[in-house]
């Protein structure tokens, strides 16, 4: 196959859905497909057989999803013209593509059907969330993108049910294939980073964010942190991730916030961290937490069961899919800095609990494993395109006759 894969745009940011790109990206092409992705930054986490079929355009916006300032129509046009004159080149430069993978009902996937149009190539739609339950609401212009790319792509991958329930309303009841393949882990995180925790006798609590936007939530942890660390004064608090917004305005108030609260050290900023140096993180972690109000469902959970780290988690629509509470983490009301507090408290007076979850977590896992493992779910990606190709085909030879 001839695959076009538009992602994210800056594929040296490691938030979940670049990931699963650059992971789809390098199993496809390890299957022997032919196969070209999109990207505003060259990855350093890739070697030659992989960066000589990625397409760099300084143009596109750095994530198809912007709820933390205003985009204006001239970037939306830029980003637009920009991933068509890359399919353009990639269809020309392969001799004819038989298949465009767009990430999220967006700007990406909009470019993708006005490219297919042109060239008449068929287009699958991923969504992973951030898209219908952050997108849609912040942004008409990204709604109306959303709903005609759903409406005309050949084909749907959601990457949960609920998302799945979501794109059917949009459809108002048309027949369109759609597939449910979950977003897998990266066994990335098993290897050995160069980040390196004196842990000593503290207790650690971490959460990692791909970006600083208040609907992660990161705020309700500090203050839940603070209340914390008057009773148990050994705790410390790890953010990771960066600010995507320019100015670093949400950063800049979160750290205001901790120094205010005097915590700077206790409460440590760690930046980017490369998907390894996640893990060692992890390793090193008592406590993973999700404060998340909104959006698509974070493929860390997975990584701290992974690693045997006991989660606490919103009641958002991703954690609800996954978590048990007390079983395999413990679920607290969105938008609670109170219930944050008593949830940690639990965790760190119960330690019998703490292992409880770090076991089922595991065991979760693995009765899971189909649905998160990459190859099985790139498996199963892999056999959407191969149909969605064969279904157009089939279509072009019924108008012929």
């Amino acid at each position: 196959m001839n695959i076009a894969i538009i992602p994210s745009a800056d594929l040296n940011y490691n938030s979940g859905s670049v990931i699963y790109a650059k992971n789809l990206f390098k199993f496809l092409i390890n299957k022997n497909h032919n196969v070209f992705m999109l990207g505003s930054k060259i990855p350093e986490d890739m070697n030659d057989k992989y960066i000589n079929n990625i397409f760099i355009k300084s143009k596109i916006l750095e994530h198809p999803v912007i709820d933390d300032r205003e985009i204006s129509n001239k970037e939306y046009y830029e980003m637009i013209k920009e991933i068509i004159d890359f399919i353009l080149e990639v269809d020309s430069c392969c001799d004819g593509l038989d298949v465009i993978c767009a990430q999220y009902a967006s700007v990406n996937s909009f470019a993708a059907i006005i490219a297919s149009v042109l060239l008449d190539i068929p287009v699958v739609v991923e969504s992973f969330g951030r898209d219908l339950n952050v997108g849609f609401e912040k942004d008409l212009r990204i709604r109306k993108m959303g709903e005609i790319s759903l409406m005309y792509s050949d084909f749907i991958i959601a990457a949960d049910k609920s998302i799945e329930e979501k794109i059917k309303l949009v459809l108002h009841g048309t027949n369109k294939y759609i597939s449910v393949i979950g977003m897998p882990m990266d066994l990335t995180i098993k290897e050995a980073g160069s980040l390196f925790i004196d842990k000593g006798n503290d207790f650690i609590i971490t959460s990692v964010n791909s970006c600083f936007s208040e609907e992660k939530g990161i705020e309700l942890i500090i203050n839940a942190f603070e209340k914390i660390h008057n009773e148990f004064p050994r705790t410390k608090l790890y953010i990771a991730g960066t600010d995507d917004h320019p100015q670093k305005i949400h950063e800049k108030k979160l750290l205001k916030v901790v120094q205010q609260k005097k915590l700077e050290d206790n409460i440590i900023f760690t930046g980017f961290l490369s998907r390894k140096d996640v893990g060692n993180l992890l390793k090193k972690s008592d406590i993973y937490i999700d404060a998340r109000n909104n959006g698509n469902f974070s493929s860390v959970l997975l990584e701290a069961m992974y690693m045997g780290v006991p989660i606490i988690a919103s009641e958002n629509t991703g954690s609800l899919k996954v978590i048990t509470t007390n079983k395999n983490g413990v679920l607290f009301k969105k938008n609670n800095t109170e219930e944050i507090y008593k949830k940690i408290k639990e965790l760190i007076e119960n330690e019998e609990l703490r292992k409880l979850l770090s076991l089922n977590g595991k065991e979760y896992l693995e009765r899971h494993k189909e649905k998160y493992m990459p190859d099985e779910c790139f498996s199963k990606v892999e056999t959407v395109l191969e149909k969605t190709i064969l279904n157009h085909k089939r279509k072009k030879e019924g108008i012929q006759l």
